[in-house]
């Protein structure tokens, strides 16, 4: 068995020291990448809102598409949500010669309310239509993020993402979130659409 001593003499405090030195020049590096990462990432979303013309173009190439299946009357179910913490709401919508002719809405909370039953505000069933997804893709790809439920409001920290659907060109998820912070996005999505005659 060592005694102290020689203990304190086989450790050897100048590579003690090295170590300590070397531990703490790996976590300034580590420290370094991260914060360079953080700042590839703003500048990701930089190019993304940078790009939005070819967004735009997208939208009017589905619009066009959408435009020449001359539809005017259908029926869809929009999905609308904003973060996990909210609840959902699913509109259902009827649609005759490009008018809204039933509508209706179902509400499904969130496991935070433990119990306490979900209230339907009032909505505007024009809101959800063919159109006004387009106008809700468009206005969100210009940078108006009123229609969003994104606290801060900055474009700049946003990322857009639209799906098209593939046969009918219109989109059929919009998805809109804050690059800042955690849980803080909107998604719009059609989850069911029905081509209906025409009267």
């Amino acid at each position: 068995m060592l005694s102290k001593n020689q203990f304190l003499q086989k450790c050897n405090k100048p590579s003690l020291l090295r170590g300590a030195s070397f531990l703490l020049l790996l976590f300034v590096a580590l420290l370094l990448i991260a914060c360079g990462s953080q700042n590839g990432s703003s500048e990701g979303a930089k190019d993304g809102i940078q790009a939005t013309s070819g967004i735009l173009a997208e939208l009017d190439n589905a619009n066009q598409k959408w435009q020449q299946q001359n539809i005017k009357s259908y029926y869809l179910e929009v999905l609308y949500w904003r973060d996990y913490f909210q609840d959902k709401t699913v509109y259902k919508i009827t649609v005759k010669d490009n008018h809204v002719k039933t509508q209706s809405a179902t509400i499904t909370p969130t496991l935070e309310r433990k119990g306490e039953a979900p209230t339907l505000s009032s909505f505007n069933a024009n809101d959800f239509t063919i159109p006004a997804l387009f106008e809700t893709a468009r206005s969100l790809a210009a940078g108006n993020l009123q229609k969003s439920s994104l606290i801060d409001q900055n474009p700049q920290k946003s990322r857009l993402q639209i799906k098209y659907d593939s046969v009918y060109g219109f989109p059929r998820q919009v998805y809109i979130e804050s690059l800042d912070k955690t849980d803080n996005w909107t998604k719009w999505e059609v989850l069911t659409f029905q081509v209906l005659p025409s009267n």
